[in-house]
Formats: C-alpha cells, sequence, structure tokens
C-alpha cells in the first residue's frame, strides 16, 4: 500500500484574523459520510493517527499520511466550547492522497498535492488561488445575474464579472446539508435568497443578502426544509463565525423561596443545528422555574430533587437573548425562534412540593452550594456521617453523588471534618486506595484526630469517576458536598 503526505489547506489552523486556534480539531470520514476513516503518522500507515487529529498549542496538526485506496471527507472544527459540538470551520470532500488534473473536480475537493504542478496550499488565500487559478474550469463562472437550481448544488463559482448576483434556489427544493462554495474572484459579488428564504451568516444575523468581496470565499449549506441557509465557512469581515471562547460566564440561584436563576457573562458562544456560531456579548439574563418557554422552563412542570440545566439562547430574527431551564443537557426545547443555545450550567430543585431553586453560585466551571439562614440550604449537603467501613484494614462504603452534582459535573468538591479520637477518616474516587496511614498508596482526602480530638476541617477536589464516591471512617467525622465542577 502506498501513502503520501496530507498537507491540509491551513498549514495550521487559524482564526479569523491568524491566530492560531489550539487544540482544533481534523475529522476524517468515509468520503461523502459520517464513518471513521483511519489515517497514519507514518509513511508504512503502522500507526494510525487519533481520529480527529489534534492540533497542539501552536494550531499546527501532526504528521498526517493518507492510505491510497481511500477516498476521505475532511472537516475542520474548532475545538468544542461549553457544552456545544465543534464548530465547523470548513468540509473538504473527495480528499485522496493526490489530484490528477484530468480527473474531475467536485466541490470543495481538498488533496495534498496537485500532480501537474506541485502546488501546495499553504493558507486560506493560497486555497483560494489554488482553486481560481488552477482548476477553475471546473467551477460555475458568473458573469451576469445567475439562478442557481437544487442540482447544481454540491458545487462550486467564482465571480468573474462586476455587479453580479446569484440567487439561491428554494430551501423547499433542496435536500438538507447539501452545500455550495462561492469565490469571490478578481471581483466579488452578492448572493441572495430566493423567495422568503433567508441566510443566517457566521455571526449568527439574518440577512436577505450576501456581499462576498474580491478574494473572499463563503460556503452555504442548505437549510432542506427550513427557511435559511446557513453560512457554514466564510472569510467574510465582519459577519464571520467568532473564533473565541466564552469569557466571565456566572450562573447564580440565590435568596429565599427562589424560583430563579441568573446568567452573566462579557460574552458567551451559541450554536445552531447547522454548526454555525454567534457571540452573545454582555449577557444578563434570568430564567425562572415557575414560568414557561424563554426566560423559564422549556417544558413540563417543575419536579422536586431535580437537576436542571442552564442555557442562554438566542433569536436571530428578533435579536433576543434569553436564558432557558431544560431536564436536558444536550437537546433543549427551544422556544419559537430561538435557534442558538450554549449550556452554561445546572441548579437543582429541593425536595418540598414548592420547587425551590436550592442556593448556589457558579463562576466559569467552578460550582458551589450557598449556605443561606432562613433558606432551604441553611447547612452543607452532608453525604456521609459517623462510623462507615473502616479506614485501617480499608474497607470503603459507596455513597452515590447525584443527589450533590449534576450529571453533567467532572469533578466534586468535598469538606472533611470532625472530632474523632484515635481513629480516620477518608474520601476518595474509587476503592483502590489504602489505609488512611498509607505511605504508598495513600487516599486523596484523609483526617486524622490525636488523641485530644482536636476539631478541624480539610477541603478537596477529586474528578469523578463513576457515579459514587467512596468513604471510610472509625466514628465521629462528616463528609459533605461543598460544590462541583461543570464539564462545560
Amino acid at each position: 500500500m502506498v501513502a503520501s503526505r496530507f498537507n491540509p489547506p491551513y498549514q495550521y489552523a487559524s482564526g479569523s484574523t491568524g491566530e492560531p486556534i489550539p487544540g482544533a480539531l481534523l475529522f476524517f470520514y468515509l468520503n461523502g459520510s459520517t464513518t471513521p476513516a483511519e489515517t497514519y503518522a507514518d509513511a508504512g500507515l503502522t500507526v494510525p493517527n487519533s481520529n480527529p487529529v489534534v492540533a497542539n498549542a501552536n494550531g499546527i496538526f501532526p504528521d498526517i499520511f493518507l492510505a491510497a485506496d481511500i477516498i476521505y471527507t475532511a472537516v475542520l472544527a474548532y475545538p468544542p466550547v461549553s457544552s456545544m459540538s465543534p464548530v465547523i470551520i470548513w468540509t473538504a470532500n473527495n480528499v485522496t492522497a493526490g489530484l490528477n488534473e484530468t480527473a474531475a473536480v467536485a466541490a470543495s475537493n481538498v488533496t495534498a498535492t496537485d500532480n501537474a504542478g506541485g502546488t501546495l496550499w499553504q493558507n486560506v488565500q493560497g486555497f483560494i488561488n489554488y482553486l481560481e487559478n488552477s482548476v477553475s474550469s471546473a467551477a460555475l463562472s458568473f458573469t451576469q445575474n445567475t439562478a442557481l437550481s437544487a442540482s447544481q448544488l454540491g458545487g462550486w463559482g467564482i465571480f468573474t464579472n462586476q455587479s453580479v448576483q446569484v440567487t439561491l434556489p428554494l430551501l423547499s427544493t433542496t435536500n438538507a446539508k447539501q452545500p455550495f462554495m462561492f469565490l469571490g474572484g478578481a471581483n466579488g459579488g452578492t448572493i441572495v435568497p430566493a423567495g422568503n428564504d433567508t441566510i443566517t451568516a457566521g455571526n449568527g444575523s439574518l440577512v436577505t443578502s450576501l456581499t462576498i468581496g474580491a478574494g473572499e470565499i463563503v460556503v452555504l449549506t442548505s437549510g432542506g426544509s427550513g427557511t435559511s441557509w446557513y453560512v457554514t465557512s466564510d472569510s467574510i469581515a465582519g459577519s464571520s463565525a467568532p473564533a473565541s471562547g466564552s469569557s466571565g460566564v456566572k450562573v447564580l440561584a440565590s435568596g429565599v423561596s427562589n424560583y430563579t436563576v441568573a446568567v452573566t457573562a462579557n460574552s458567551i458562544i451559541l450554536s445552531n443545528a447547522a454548526f454555525a456560531a454567534f457571540a452573545a456579548r454582555s449577557v444578563n439574563v434570568s430564567a425562572a422555574l415557575n414560568t414557561s418557554g424563554a426566560n423559564g422552563l422549556d417544558t413540563g412542570s417543575p419536579a422536586a430533587s431535580t437537576w436542571y440545566n442552564v442555557f442562554v439562547i438566542y433569536d436571530p430574527t428578533s435579536a433576543s437573548t434569553a436564558a432557558l431551564l431544560s431536564l436536558s443537557a444536550t437537546a433543549p426545547a427551544l422556544p419559537s425562534g430561538y435557534t442558538f443555545f450554549a449550556r452554561v450550567g445546572a441548579v437543582r430543585t429541593d425536595s418540598s412540593t414548592s420547587y425551590f431553586l436550592l442556593p448556589s453560585s457558579q463562576f466559569g466551571r467552578s460550582a458551589q452550594w450557598m449556605v443561606t439562614s432562613g433558606g432551604n440550604l441553611p447547612e452543607l449537603p452532608i453525604i456521609a456521617s459517623g462510623a462507615s467501613g473502616s479506614p485501617t484494614a480499608p474497607t470503603w462504603t459507596a455513597f452515590p453523588v447525584a443527589a450533590y452534582t449534576p450529571p453533567t459535573a467532572s469533578a466534586i468538591k468535598l469538606v472533611l471534618g470532625g472530632a474523632g479520637t484515635n481513629s480516620g477518616a477518608m474520601a476518595a474516587p474509587n476503592n483502590a486506595y489504602g489505609a488512611y496511614t498509607s505511605t504508598t498508596n495513600p487516599p486523596p482526602l484523609v483526617w486524622s484526630n490525636d488523641a485530644n480530638g482536636q476539631n478541624a476541617c480539610i477541603p478537596g477536589v477529586f474528578n469523578l469517576e463513576s457515579a459514587n464516591i467512596y468513604y471510610a471512617s472509625g466514628g465521629g467525622y462528616v463528609l459533605a458536598c461543598l460544590g462541583w465542577e461543570d464539564n462545560l
């Protein structure tokens, strides 16, 4: 089997201003499908790469070799932000180990080399120049106002005359996820939807026309039975999808007899079903569990002792940002018009039939219970107390964490304290740790008092490895939950 080195369109993954994208993801599939296809770290095809291949801190990918007998689809994406899926930067079909210019060239074809000229694409502009100059005969040439048909989707075209307008086919005549790539060429032009259809720009705004400048590139993808086309890749200044992550996120449920959670942030990146991204700026929204729809509960009625996921949502038609509570961590029931969303945290109701929220505060990924005098959380939630198992044998007891941390939690924050005499207490993420006196396999959280039985409390944090944590105590101790870290 023969292989040649794969050179991506970008020598490194870069954002809209040329900055590298640390941890960028490069997925490989069998052409035109979502079936993963292996690439390799060596020319002998003996060492498979991970799929996706992950860029380093400088946005540079490691060696990628392609099998000569496989045709690939390659997808470059930003690493996930918050709970959303990776945001796609570009998709390339018919990726092979080499391209013969006498072969048919389909839309977005990307290969390692041009066998006739040996051209390698080093950056976005080099990619555009290659398409325009090397294989332009494969593209439609927009010399006058043109109406695309649904059968032409999957192709690409170049604006070759000034003031040309291209009209997209009616969405009702297309299948979902069909793309078309436009190159601005030397003149640029205008793209408009047909009928009442719209275009959702990369920044989430709805537009009725899209201007592409000279040298720019944009890929539009059909929303199928919907009413909007989606910009899934572009280099258009001012409308491109944001590259930065969320910042300054705070999720707060506070007070006595409270139904409401407030969300503030400097910015939050939201995405829609087509993986387009929108940056919500200066966010200040709230959702109440005893109301429905935007700024409330997405569906159904509140329940006691239940975790609710907190989302920020966006309606591109009204340019409205709101908060939403949902039982689902991945697929909230969005109110009408709201198409962009991002999960920012979770809150929990108390055990009463009033369904008040337990007080908690979250900054970024770090959440903490808020002890409130006179409220429904007068003390930290107690996970375990008294004697349990043996800290010397050791014999561990498993304690579920579902009531103390949300299903999306990646780590738990604990407080271990008490006044046991000549005995110890300990906690761990699993039961494979040694006794509290072990010098070779000590548990991650241990407290032992001397003969005077002095009181003390110590905090600890460890990743959740299962639905349980493990505890052992000789008596006189208590293990409480201080909070959690959310896997955003």
